[in-house]
Formats: structure tokens, C-alpha cells, sequence
């Protein structure tokens, strides 16, 4: 996931390895946690819920996965199933 990032954020990792290069500066590999572009990018499943959740909400909410109209259990486990069938390819048992 990449989103915009406050640029004045000041993190604890470094560069894996740096050098001074003479006439050339500092050189380094990638500081992991450089936000300086205003952009950061992450992983894992705490980024990964929210962006399923609202996958899963434009299908149930924009009628693609069942009708809105019946609010009764079986139909509304039907939809749900359907909006995860849709988004992730799940076989509903």
C-alpha cells in the first residue's frame, strides 16, 4: 500500500550502507523509512484488512453481490459470500 506520508517524519532506520565517495559525496543504499517524497509504502495484513473491507463493501453496498432488499439472515450470509467469492475467488462450503 502507498500513501502520502508527513515529509517532517523523522524515523530510526538507516541506510544499510553508506560511503563517502571523494568528490562524489555520501553514497547509500535505500533508507527504508525516508519519507522525504511525502510517499510511504507498507505491507502486511494490518494494511491489507482495511483495503479488503472496503473491496468488500462497494460489492455488498453497490448491489453486484444480491439484492439490497432482503435484510433477513440466509440472505444477507448469501451476499456476504458472494462479495467474497467476487474479491478473492472463495468457494462458499
Amino acid at each position: 500500500l502507498v500513501s502520502t506520508f508527513p515529509v517532517t517524519f523523522n524515523a530510526a532506520e538507516q541506510p544499510s550502507y553508506r560511503v563517502d565517495v571523494p568528490g562524489d559525496g555520501m553514497r547509500a543504499t535505500i533508507d527504508p523509512d525516508d519519507f522525504r517524497s511525502g510517499f510511504g509504502a507498507w505491507s502486511g495484513t494490518s494494511f491489507a484488512a482495511p483495503v479488503l473491507s472496503g473491496a468488500l463493501a462497494q460489492c455488498l453496498v453497490g448491489g453486484s453481490c444480491g439484492s439490497l432488499d432482503a435484510i433477513d439472515p440466509v440472505s444477507s450470509l448469501t451476499r456476504g459470500w458472494n462479495a467474497l467469492s467476487a474479491e478473492l475467488g472463495v468457494v462458499r462450503p
